[in-house]
């Protein structure tokens, strides 16, 4: 698909989802914390260290956090 045959809500809607995609990558890129947090998570899944979506509610759930 060319660009001239794009309404001017597809273009906008095409640049504002490649806006917020470098934004997010920005983010993370700057952000260490979040990016440990990120890196830990893969390599817990990397290593198997995962728990079922059953038991992640049941936890938060005994935590009073509901549902």
């Amino acid at each position: 698909m060319k660009v001239s045959e794009l309404t001017v809500d597809e273009l906008e809607a095409i640049i504002h989802r490649a806006v917020e995609d470098e934004m997010e990558d920005l983010y993370l890129a700057i952000d260490l914390h979040a990016r440990g947090m990120i890196e830990e998570g893969m390599r817990d899944l990397r290593e198997g260290r995962t728990i079922s979506l059953d038991e992640v509610m049941a936890r938060r759930k005994a935590r009073g956090g509901g549902i």
